[in-house]
């Protein structure tokens, strides 16, 4: 997990980064240390970091927790620990999981034809515990071995994790954490993870290592078959939450990275400027995720660097009868945000929001300066000069830029353009519009903040549109260019056909609700 973190495929950090043996010959650096070969030799590498102005050390491979870093000395010096012991002191010390294999990289979508699936060592009571507490089944898959790399064929087991619902996760040796639990994550099933180490009094060690984690943790084995039932009942809605919290965790450790090498001194250059927000809510074609395929591949397309924040909005009760398929849907996309389109970080919600409740909780996660908003079934199309756009929003000419999904403006909405010809805004053809429009836009995100904070009290279920579009006009029609400047809106108008956004109507006809 550490290789893809380095190498940008875990969730990208905006960082470059090269691998050496030993100690790189530089001012500063990050040491990988595998704690159990090197402890006791604390003192040597002092002397040997000495010459660094800072030092990021991670400390991996040590169940037993022998390596001591408190016997580190070195002024600019932060730790990640691996597998850490409870009841030990670590300081400010960041705690990181144990991971999975490297076969576990490049995963496939499998049918998920497993409810249960164990594989592994039978080598100590609590997995002895574990597996008595299961039966083999036409659906379950329960398989002891004698020995570490005694059972089968890592492509095998890989493909059993992947069809799986619910992986039961029974300590290691030594530390109650095992690959188990990260496979499971990775291949997108439900782990129940164990809280009691065979060797040392264990308990409260998930709570340590991540807080309030989404999946069971148990301390006695009695209790695995109702868990698993129980877990099953409720699938896949729990295994999307498990797997959506999974992808915030991957996006926790970049932004570790990037907070501690900047803090200790180095030079962090900054992530892309643009968040794109993409609202999803429930259609006709799901649990099918080609309308939000071809939304995000118009995205890629233009912005390959930009964070997707992919949000779903809960079932409306009017739509209940499509919560199996929404469900399944959310499914298939996690997995292709995961595995397949990365840097995305999913909101999933349980409650129906609606789209400006949805919006205002994104947005107040965004760190960046600008937003592209965008409904799952409106694609980009044609050339965008995002950069000339975006410099016309950081410099306060435009909050909103929107694309237009017509080839012209509509002779209609001609009574709405503050502009008859385009202006030339630092470069960019764009023309002032007194029209709100939901279409995708680019935006800036401090502004956003203050339009749905101001448009949608606590509580309030609508459209985005549905709320601005008459205070737009109403503040033009009363004060003219002088009620637009609040407001600041234009669209992009590039010379002949200006579409640059169409729709795939995911709607499929049906009525708007209200």
């Amino acid at each position: 997990m550490l290789d893809r973190l380095f190498a940008n495929t875990l969730y990208p950090t905006g960082l470059e980064f090269s691998r050496v043996e030993g100690y790189p010959n530089s001012d500063a650096g990050i040491l990988l240390i595998p704690g159990r070969y090197w402890a006791g030799r604390e003192a040597e590498i002092s002397v040997a970091i000495s010459r660094y102005s800072w030092c990021l050390m991670i400390v991996t491979s040590d169940e037993e927790s022998l390596f001591d870093t408190g016997k580190i000395d070195h002024p600019a010096v932060r730790f990640w620990i691996q597998t850490p012991r409870v009841g030990r002191d670590y300081g400010t010390a960041r705690f990181i999981p144990l991971g999975f294999p490297p076969y576990f990289d490049h995963l496939e979508p499998a049918t998920r034809n497993l409810d249960v699936f164990l594989a592994g060592q039978c080598t100590h009571q609590r997995r002895k515990e574990a597996f008595a507490a299961l039966e083999p089944g036409e659906r379950r898959r329960i398989e002891p071995t004698t020995g570490f790399l005694q059972g089968m064929d890592p492509a095998e087991y890989v493909r059993c994790m992947s069809a799986a619902k619910v992986a039961p996760a029974p300590s290691g040796a030594v530390s109650p954490d095992s690959f188990r639990v990260w496979e499971a994550l990775e291949a997108h099933a439900i782990p129940v993870a164990d809280d009691v180490s065979p060797t040392y009094d264990s308990r409260g060690y998930w709570r340590m290592l991540l807080g309030d984690p989404p999946f069971p943790i148990l301390t006695d084995y009695s209790n695995l078959p109702g868990w698993i039932d129980d877990l099953l009942a409720d699938w896949p809605r729990n295994a999307n939450r498990v797997t959506g919290w999974w992808l915030t965790r991957k996006r926790l450790m970049r932004d570790w990275l990037r907070a501690d090498l900047a803090a200790l001194g180095a030079d962090v250059p900054d992530l892309p400027r643009v968040t794109v927000l993409v609202t999803c809510s429930p259609i006709p074609s799901h649990p099918s995720t080609h309308i939000l395929e071809e939304t995000i591949a118009s995205v890629r397309e233009r912005l390959p660097r930009a964070e997707i924040f992919l949000v779903f909005d809960g079932v409306r009760p009017e739509q209940e009868a499509r919560r199996a398929d929404y469900e399944e849907f959310i499914r298939r996309a996690l997995w292709l945000a995961d595995h397949e389109w990365g840097n995305v970080l999913p909101f999933i919600h349980d409650e129906h929001l609606h789209q400006g409740e949805c919006a205002r909780r994104a947005v107040e996660a965004m760190t960046t300066p600008l937003l592209l908003f965008m409904e799952h079934d409106t694609p980009l199309t044609g050339e965008i000069s995002f950069a000339d756009i975006a410099a016309t929003i950081e410099a306060g000419d435009a909050n909103v830029v929107r694309f237009a999904h017509e080839a012209a403006i509509h002779p209609e909405h001609r009574y709405l353009m503050l502009d008859t010809d385009p202006q030339d805004v630092r470069g960019v053809p764009m023309m002032r519009t007194a029209q709100w429009s939901n279409r995708p836009h680019l935006a800036s995100v401090a502004w956003y903040r203050v339009l749905l904070e101001h448009h949608f009290p606590p509580g309030l279920k609508d459209f985005i549109e549905d709320r601005c579009y008459g205070p737009l006009v109403n503040a033009v029609d009363r004060d003219g260019v002088m009620g637009w400047l609040g407001w600041r809106t234009w669209i992009y108008t590039p010379e002949g056909n200006i579409q640059r956004s169409f729709h795939t109507n995911g709607r499929a006809g049906e009525n708007k609700f209200d």
